[in-house]
């Protein structure tokens, strides 16, 4: 143990060399920052000082008490700038989150108001049929029918029109002219307003949904 006491002493000896010879660097120098003791060396010191709480000359205390402070000084730099990092991230984070919110809303907005003009369309469908059917103009109600049968239109009244259209459309009877030929295809126009045929010979023909020809 005593050899162990004088190796401490030793080691504290040389260790106040060090810090007597940095302290007279730093004042001989006009007291730079730079040449202030830092990270491991001044840990060193602390476990030094600790364990010889011997009196310092003025140069040696101020020379400690500039590198504690700068230490100091520094670990508060950190943390305030840890601390403007994490509040940058927290902000850019809440303007994400908000953003992303506002998109959904957007989004959801979009949808219902895509669904509204869909649902508006098929009504206006639906109607269409039905004054078609009314005027007695099956095929043409058939047309609008389909499209709105097509867009999701159901319900018992809607079941109804369709059906009504189909059998009028069925019940028509169509009488083809034997001077025209040989029927070959019969194509109704997509409004159901019109009607083209074509004879086995190439003739085309337009007419209209009831009957007269174009």
């Amino acid at each position: 143990r005593l050899a162990q006491w004088r190796r401490e002493e030793a080691d504290g000896a040389i260790f106040r060399d060090q810090l007597a010879d940095a302290a007279r660097r730093w004042e001989e120098r006009g007291r730079t920052p730079a040449l202030l003791w830092r990270d491991d060396v001044l840990a060193e010191y602390r476990s030094w000082r600790r364990k010889h709480p011997i009196a310092l000359t003025t140069t040696e205390a101020a020379f400690a008490a500039a590198s504690l402070e700068r230490e100091a000084s520094s670990s508060r730099r950190r943390r305030l700038a840890y601390g403007s990092v994490v509040l940058v991230l927290g902000a850019a984070t809440l303007v994400t989150l908000a953003y992303a919110r506002q998109a959904r809303r957007a989004s959801v907005q979009a949808d219902a108001a895509a669904a509204r003009a869909e649902a508006a369309l098929t009504a206006v469908e639906v109607q269409r049929g039905a004054q078609m059917l009314g005027e007695d103009r099956p095929a043409q109600a058939l047309v609008w029918l389909a499209d709105a049968e097509a867009r999701g239109a159901k319900g018992a009244d809607f079941n109804f029109l369709l059906a009504e259209a189909a059998r009028r459309v069925d019940a028509q009877v169509a009488t083809w002219r034997p001077e025209e030929g040989p029927l070959a295809a019969l194509e109704w126009s997509p409004d159901g307003e019109r009607l083209v045929t074509a004879s086995a010979e190439g003739r085309v023909r337009i007419w209209h949904a009831d009957g007269p020809l174009i």
